[in-house]
C-alpha cells in the first residue's frame, strides 16, 4: 500500500471528520454456476467444483469469507404435460432435475450452507414471463414454442403464477439442498428490473407483493447495471406493495426511511447514492477495469457515496462471481474478490478505517437487514437527499460546544489524560511494548501515570488563553500526542507529527476512545508520520502555531541552527522546550544558547508566564507593537457582527502588496471564519454554506486549486480594465481573489444565501484592505440578466463547477448567451452536467461549434479540462491582447 499512503491519509481524515465508529462491508453476490460452456451442462460435475474452488479461495481472505450468495437455479422452462410442474391453465412450466443433477445440485449447495457464506436467492423470469424483448424475440428466444406462446397466449396472471411456482420450486430445492428452512429470505432481481421497473425485462408489476407473500423480506438489487431501475430514494428504506411499474418510487407505496423503522408490513430495499460503476467489482465488464486504473477516485466514491448512519459506513460490493468470462479459456478463474485492482481498492479503505481507530465488521445481508429493524435511531427520516452518506455527514462543521478554549481544556482535559492511560494499558497487555510503540519511557510513564505531564497541561492552559478559538497547531514529536489531545479538547485543529507509526498507530487508538465522549476531537486532531525538518517543507503552515515539548534527538548544539532556521523560515510563533528542542541542553548556558537560535529569528522570544513551568519554556512570534506606534485602526464596513470580530482582530493589508496565493489565504483566512460564524448561528443551510461550502478542509481552506490556476491565468492575459462576470459564483470564492488583486468582477449567482455569505466575506476583506472592495459586486439572478451587469462584448464571463443536470438544449442556450461576450473561460467538464469520458467531451465540443464559437483548451490543473470559447468568425481582443503581451514580454 507504499503508494496509496497520501490516499489512505486522506480517506482515515474522511472517516475522522464524519465522526465514524465502525464500517461493516458486505457483498452481493449474483451467483450464478450453473451455466453451460465449453462443453459442459448447466448442472454438472464441472461446475459443481467450481463452487467448490470458489468457496475454498475465498475462505483464505477475511474480507472475502462471508459474502451473501444470491443463487441462480437452473430449472428449464417447457412445455405443460409429463412431469413438468406449471400452474393450472399454464401451457409453459418448469422441467424438475432428474436423480443425478439432484445429487450434484443438493451436495453444492450442503457446502455452501457449511461455509462462512450466506445463500440467499436471484431469479432471473425474463425468458419465463412477457416481456418487450427477451421472451419475445427471436435473436434472444430462440424456442419458437415459447417465444409463440410469450408473445400471444400468456396472461398477465398466468405470468404471476409462473413467476410464483419458479420461486416456490426454487425455495423447496434450497431448502432440500443446504438443509436451511428459509422461512425468511432475501432477494435479488435478475437483470435488475425489480418490479417492472424495465418494461423490457419484467412485466410484473405486483412483484413485491409476491415476494413477501412467499417469505421475502426484501431486496438488495441496487446500485443497478441498468441506472433508470434505481430507485429515486438514498438512504435504505421499507415500502408497501403497489400494483403498479417501479411501484417503490411511488408516494402510494408510503416509503419510510428504514433504519430504526419497525418493518411491520412493508419491504426492504436497500438503497443509496451510490452508482454501478462504484460497488460492482465485476472486472470482467471494460467499464469496470477502466475505474479500477483509479483507485483513489473509486475509493473516494465508495467512501464518501455509501450509507453512513448512526456512525457506521455501510460499504456494499457486488459481482457476478461465476460469470463465464472468468472461466473462458483461463487455466483457473481469478475471482472479483483475488483482482489486484479490487484488493488494492479494498486494501485502502479497510487500512484507512482501521487507521482512524474503526471497529470493521464482515456481516451478511440478513444481517444488514436485522442490524437495520433493531436499530434504535431518532434521527433524520429523510430519504431525498444524501443526507446518510459520510459525503454529507463530513462536510458538517465538527460542532465545539459553546465554553471558551481554556473552559475545555479545564473540562476535559483530565478525561483526555483518563483515556489515555486505559488505552496505552491495553494495548500493551494484547500486543506489548515494541508493537504498541509504548518503548521503556512510555512504559514508565504508564507505570507511573503521567502518559501526560503536568507541564503539557500547563503549555496547553497557555495556548487556549493567547491563542484564537480553533487556531491552527502543529505539534512536533507527538509520540501518543498527549499535547495534541489537549489541545484538540480545547478545541484546536492539530495536526501531530511523529516519525514512529507505531506510536502513532496507538495515538489513533486514544483518539478513537476519547472521541466517543468528546465528539469534536476526531475532526480536530489529525497525524502525519514523518521526520522534522523534512517535512516541513509539504506542510502548510501558514498562520500555524507549533508546539515542541520534549523533542530529543540526536541532534547537537552546534548542528541545531538548521532545524530552527527551518522552523522559522515555516511558522509565525512557536512554543519550545530550551531543555529538549532536538539537542538535549543541561546549562543554563546551553539553554541561553538555544533561545539565542531563536531569538535571531524571532521578534519576541520570551518565557511562558505560568510559573509551573520554570526556566524551560519559551513562546517566540513577532514582536509585539508598542504603544508608541499602533497599528493603523481598521475601517469597518457596515458588516455582520461576526465579520465586523475578524475585522478587528487582524491590522489592515495592502492590496497592491499581494501576489495570488497571498490573495487567497487572505480569502482563506477570513471567509471560513465568517462562514462557520455563521453556520453557529444560522444552521447549514440558512448561513448560505450549504453542502458544498461547508467543505472546509481541516486546514481551513474555502478556496479550490483550479480557484488559484483560473485566477492567475485572468489576470495575466486580460486588460486590466475588462470587467469580469463570475456566472454560478456561490459565495463568490474566485471573485473575490480577482477583486482582492483590483479587477473589476461581478459574482452572479441564483441562491440568495449564497450571495449574502459572499458580501458578508467581502465587508470583513473591505475591512482589512486598505482601499476596500468597491470594485466587486454580488448580484443574486439568473444569468442572463436584463439589464446585464457588464457590458457583455467587452466582458469575459467565468464558469467553474456548475452541474445543475441541464439537457441539452438548456446548455446550447447557454452557450449562446455566453457567445455575447468577449470570451468566456468554461470548466468543460462540469459545464451544465458532469462529462467523464471522451464520447461525452466530443459532444460538448459539438455543442460550443453549434452556438457558434470556437473552443481552445487551457492547461491549468492536472485532470480538469479548462478550456477557452470566443466567437466564430473574428479574433477577440481577449485572443489579441494576450498575443500583443507575449511579443512585448509582457
Amino acid at each position: 500500500m507504499a503508494r496509496f499512503t497520501r490516499l489512505i491519509e486522506s480517506l482515515s481524515e474522511s472517516f475522522r471528520r464524519g465522526r465514524a465508529r465502525s464500517l461493516v462491508y458486505f457483498h452481493t453476490d449474483h451467483f450464478e454456476p450453473w451455466r453451460s460452456m465449453a462443453g459442459r451442462i448447466d448442472i454438472s460435475e464441472p461446475n459443481a467444483e467450481d463452487i467448490g474452488d470458489f468457496l475454498h479461495q475465498t475462505s483464505q481472505l477475511d474480507y472475502a469469507r462471508r459474502l451473501t450468495l444470491f443463487l441462480k437455479p437452473a430449472f428449464r422452462l417447457a412445455p405443460s404435460g409429463g412431469d413438468v410442474r406449471s400452474a393450472d391453465g399454464d401451457g409453459l412450466g418448469f422441467r424438475p432435475l432428474t436423480g443425478h443433477e439432484t445429487e450434484v445440485h443438493d451436495r453444492a449447495l450442503r457446502a455452501i450452507a457449511s461455509s462462512g457464506h450466506e445463500l440467499q436467492v436471484h431469479l432471473h423470469h425474463e425468458f419465463y414471463t412477457r416481456n418487450a424483448m427477451y421472451a419475445t424475440q427471436a435473436r434472444y428466444n430462440r424456442d419458437e414454442f415459447q417465444r409463440a406462446y410469450l408473445a400471444e397466449h400468456t396472461t398477465p396472471r398466468q405470468d404471476e403464477a409462473r413467476f410464483r411456482l419458479l420461486t416456490e420450486i426454487t425455495l423447496e430445492a434450497y431448502r432440500r439442498g443446504s438443509g436451511q428452512n428459509f422461512e425468511r429470505w432475501f432477494f435479488v432481481h435478475g437483470m435488475w428490473a425489480l418490479n417492472g421497473s424495465d418494461r423490457d425485462v419484467c412485466n410484473i408489476d405486483r412483484e413485491i407483493g409476491l415476494l413477501q407473500e412467499m417469505g421475502c423480506l426484501g431486496d438488495f438489487t441496487f446500485p443497478a447495471g441498468r441506472a433508470h431501475t434505481d430507485p429515486v430514494h438514498k438512504a435504505p428504506f421499507l415500502c408497501r406493495s403497489v400494483d403498479r411499474p417501479k411501484c417503490y418510487d411511488l408516494a402510494e407505496a408510503e416509503p419510510r426511511f428504514a433504519y430504526g423503522e419497525s418493518p411491520r408490513d412493508r419491504f426492504f430495499i436497500w438503497s443509496s447514492p451510490i452508482k454501478h460503476l462504484y460497488s460492482s467489482i465485476d472486472y470482467y465488464s471494460k467499464e469496470i477495469r477502466a475505474s479500477l486504473e483509479d483507485i483513489e477516485r473509486v475509493a473516494r466514491e465508495l467512501v464518501q457515496t455509501s450509507v453512513f448512519l448512526d456512525g457506521t459506513l455501510y460499504l456494499k460490493t457486488h459481482a457476478h462471481s461465476m460469470n463465464t468470462d472468468y472461466f473462458d479459456n483461463i487455466r483457473r478463474p481469478i475471482y472479483p474478490h483475488f483482482h489486484p485492482g479490487v484488493q488494492a481498492l479494498l486494501g485502502v479503505v479497510f487500512d484507512a478505517a482501521s487507521d482512524a481507530g474503526l471497529d470493521i465488521e464482515f456481516l451478511t445481508a440478513a444481517e444488514v437487514y436485522d442490524r437495520f429493524s433493531s436499530a434504535r435511531f431518532d434521527g433524520s427520516t429523510d430519504l431525498a437527499s444524501d443526507e446518510h452518506t459520510l459525503r454529507r455527514r463530513e462536510t458538517e462543521a465538527a460542532t465545539v460546544n459553546a465554553m471558551t478554549a481554556l473552559e475545555r481544556l479545564e473540562a476535559f482535559g483530565a478525561l483526555a489524560a483518563s483515556v489515555t492511560h486505559t488505552v496505552v494499558g491495553r494495548r500493551l497487555a494484547q500486543m506489548g511494548e515494541t508493537e504498541s510503540g509504548c518503548y521503556g519511557y512510555y512504559a514508565d510513564l504508564y507505570a507511573r501515570e503521567t502518559l501526560i505531564h503536568p507541564y503539557e497541561f500547563s503549555v496547553a492552559r497557555h495556548l487556549a488563553q493567547t491563542l484564537p478559538d480553533g487556531a491552527r497547531i502543529h505539534e512536533f514529536g507527538a509520540g501518543f500526542a498527549s499535547m495534541g489531545l489537549l489541545l484538540a479538547v480545547a478545541g484546536f485543529d492539530v495536526l501531530a507529527i511523529d516519525a514512529d507509526p507505531r506510536r502513532l498507530a496507538t495515538a489513533a487508538a486514544i483518539r478513537a476512545e476519547l472521541g466517543r465522549q468528546v465528539p469534536w476531537v476526531a475532526a480536530k486532531l489529525n497525524f502525519k508520520e514523518a521526520a522534522i525538518p523534512a517535512v516541513l517543507a509539504t506542510l502548510d503552515c501558514d498562520g500555524v502555531t507549533a508546539v515542541a515539548t520534549d523533542v530529543t534527538s540526536g541532534v547537537t548544539l552546534e548542528a541545531l541552527g538548521p532545524i530552527v532556521a527551518a522552523v522559522a523560515s515555516r511558522y509565525r510563533s512557536v512554543v519550545f522546550d530550551a531543555e529538549r528542542f532536538f539537542a538535549r541542553t543541561r546549562t543554563d548556558t546551553e539553554m541561553e544558547a538555544v533561545r539565542a537560535l531563536f531569538a535571531e529569528r524571532y521578534g519576541r522570544c520570551q518565557p511562558l508566564p505560568d510559573e509551573t513551568l520554570g526556566r524551560f519554556y519559551f513562546d517566540a512570534g513577532p514582536a509585539e507593537p508598542t504603544s508608541a506606534s499602533p497599528p493603523p485602526p481598521p475601517v469597518i464596513a457596515a458588516a455582520p457582527e461576526p465579520a465586523a470580530r475578524v475585522a478587528q482582530a487582524s491590522p489592515q493589508i495592502a492590496a497592491a502588496t499581494l501576489n495570488v496565493g497571498q490573495a487567497a489565504r487572505l480569502v482563506d483566512d477570513v471567509g471560513v471564519r465568517i462562514m462557520i460564524e455563521r453556520i453557529e448561528r444560522q444552521g447549514l443551510e440558512k448561513s448560505g454554506a450549504g453542502a458544498f461550502y461547508a467543505q472546509v478542509d481541516a486546514r481551513g481552506r474555502l478556496t479550490q486549486s483550479y480557484d488559484l490556476k483560473v485566477a492567475e491565468w485572468l489576470l495575466a492575459t486580460i486588460s486590466p480594465q475588462t470587467p469580469i462576470l463570475e456566472i454560478g459564483a456561490g459565495v463568490g470564492t474566485l471573485s473575490l481573489i480577482l477583486a482582492v488583486m483590483g479587477r473589476r468582477v461581478v459574482a452572479l449567482d441564483l441562491d440568495s444565501k449564497r450571495i449574502e455569505l459572499g458580501r458578508a466575506i467581502q465587508d470583513a476583506l473591505s475591512a482589512r484592505l486598505r482601499g476596500g472592495l468597491g470594485n466587486l459586486d454580488f448580484v443574486t439572478a439568473r444569468f442572463p440578466v436584463n439589464p446585464p451587469p457588464v457590458a457583455p462584448g467587452s466582458s469575459v464571463a467565468v464558469i467553474t463547477n456548475m452541474v445543475f443536470g441541464w439537457d441539452e438544449p438548456q446548455q446550447i442556450a447557454m452557450l449562446r448567451h455566453i457567445r455575447d461576450f468577449e470570451a468566456a473561460v468554461v470548466d468543460a467538464d462540469r459545464f451544465g452536467v458532469k462529462r467523464t469520458n471522451a464520447d461525452e467531451r466530443d459532444h460538448f465540443d459539438s455543442l460550443v461549434r453549434e452556438a457558434g464559437m470556437t473552443l481552445t483548451p487551457l492547461e491549468l490543473v492536472p485532470d480538469m479540462r479548462f478550456v477557452r470559447l470566443d466567437r466564430r468568425g473574428g479574433r477577440s481582443r481577449l485572443a489579441e491582447g494576450a498575443e500583443a503581451s507575449a511579443e512585448i514580454g509582457c
